[in-house]
Order: C-alpha cells, then structure tokens, then sequence
C-alpha cells in the first residue's frame, strides 16, 4: 500500500490541467477506454480457484463477500488513478502511471517496491495457467506410466512454469507501449471473458435443463424462464460481438495513426 498511497498523494498534490481536456472523446476514443477498463477487471479468471481454496466457500459472495469487497476496492483504487492522471497529465499520460512520475529518488523507491508487487504477485497470476494447463500434459505425456519419478515430474514442473515465465517476459520486450496493448487485449480477450463465453456457457447449461423440466412437469412456466434467459444471454454475446468488432476496429486505427518514436 506504500508504493500507491505516494502515487496518489502525487497525483492529488500535482498541478491539474482540467480546463485543458475534452468533456467527452470521440467513439474510438470511448472503444479504447472500454478495452482499458475490461483489461483491468481480466483478474475475473482468478474468482473460482480462489474460491476453491477459501476454508469457507460462501464468503466469496454476498453484498459483504471476499468478491464485492475485493472488487469494489480495486474499481474505487482504478478509478482514481485513472482520473487523477488523467487530470494530472492530460493527453501526455503513458499506459502505466508510473512511467509519468517524476525521477526522483522517492518515486525511484515507489518504482522498486511496484517491481516486487509485479514480480511476487505473478505467481499467483500465474497459478491459473499452470492448474490448467499442466495437469493435461502431465496425462498426455503419462499415457505409458513413464511418470513414476516425482523428482521427474516436478522437474518438469519447473520448467514448464519457467517457460511460462520466459513467454511473457518476451510479451513484455516485444510490446513496450502498455498503452497500445492493453486496450487491444481487454477488447479482445475482454468481451469473451466478461461476454460471449459467460453468456454461451449459461445458456448451454440451463436452457436446455428449463426446456426438459417444462417438457417432463408441463410446467409453462419453465419455457418461459428458458426463453428469457435465452434472450438475455443472446443479448450479452450480440453486446460483446459488436464490442469485439468496434473495439478492433478502432484499436487498429489508434495504433496505424500513433507516431513512431525512435
């Protein structure tokens, strides 16, 4: 909490250019917020194993659960920081906020401890990938029971976890600007993750159980629950499709007409 209580006393005690911005973008600027915004809510992908792995379970929802709190504090910390240096720095603010501070040896402090925050948390970013992923490979390569070392197969492990690591650390060289690609993956990724894939998944799981359960009772009031909850989820993957295409469309664009630096 070091490291983002002095972001923010900076961000609230800098000089402010209000007067000198926009009231409202245009609609690929609004298109590339959006791809901001649903990049930095991609984190939903670690609700169900945190669940998994909470002593109670239930306390991951409610209006006081692990999720409304977590979630609420995150929005309110993102929020600020985007409007603050946006207010702060104006048209001039890079993707990350940090790389606007001043150098200093204070802030070169605050950049150390983010450096840590990054590089323990990546573990836990991490853990997803590695639950699902190596536990297949590990039945894949398994096949003939060549797997009876543990040594062996932690080994493995390792470096597989290890080939993970290098991958995005070559991402992370190869795309500098944040600005550019975090817009372009919360577009992409984004609408599947909050959108289409939510919304396909429910409908595959509970319309056709509805459509069943009306067939077996004659209860018509089930049809009509299957037909409503197909309409709401089709109306979520027609939001995250259009989104997907104005969002490409206009974070291609962006990236065509933004100045090459040397």
């Amino acid at each position: 909490m070091y490291h983002r209580t002095n972001i923010f006393l900076h961000l609230l005690r800098a000089e402010h250019v209000i007067g000198q911005l926009p009231w409202i973008t245009n609609f690929d600027g609004i298109m590339t917020a959006s791809g901001s915004i649903l990049y930095s809510f991609n984190g939903q992908a670690m609700v169900l194993p945190l669940e998994n792995k909470l002593k109670h379970p239930p306390d991951m929802v409610g209006a006081f659960g692990v999720l409304s709190v977590g979630m609420s504090l995150v929005s309110s910390v993102y929020a600020g920081s985007g409007f603050f240096g946006y207010i702060t720095y104006g048209t001039d603010v890079k993707g990350s906020i940090t790389l606007n501070l001043p150098r200093q040896e204070a802030f070169s402090a605050v950049k150390l401890m983010l450096t840590l925050v990054v590089y323990f948390g990546f573990v836990i970013q991490q853990y997803v990938i590695v639950d699902m992923i190596w536990p297949k490979l590990v039945r894949l390569m398994d096949r003939n029971k060549t797997f009876t070392n543990n040594r062996l197969c932690l080994s493995l492990e390792l470096l597989f976890r290890a080939f993970v690591t290098i991958l995005a650390l070559t991402v992370a060289i190869a795309v500098p600007n944040l600005e550019d690609i975090i817009p372009l993956v919360g577009v992409t990724a984004g609408m599947f993750l909050a959108f289409i894939f939510p919304a396909l998944m429910d409908t595959m799981t509970f319309v056709p159980l509805y459509l069943n359960q009306s067939r077996a009772d004659g209860q018509p009031n089930m049809r009509f629950r299957a037909y409503l909850r197909l309409i709401q989820n089709g109306s979520l993957v027609l939001i995250g499709v259009i989104g997907l295409v104005a969002g490409l469309n206009s974070n291609i664009r962006n990236m065509i007409q933004r100045p090459i630096v040397a």
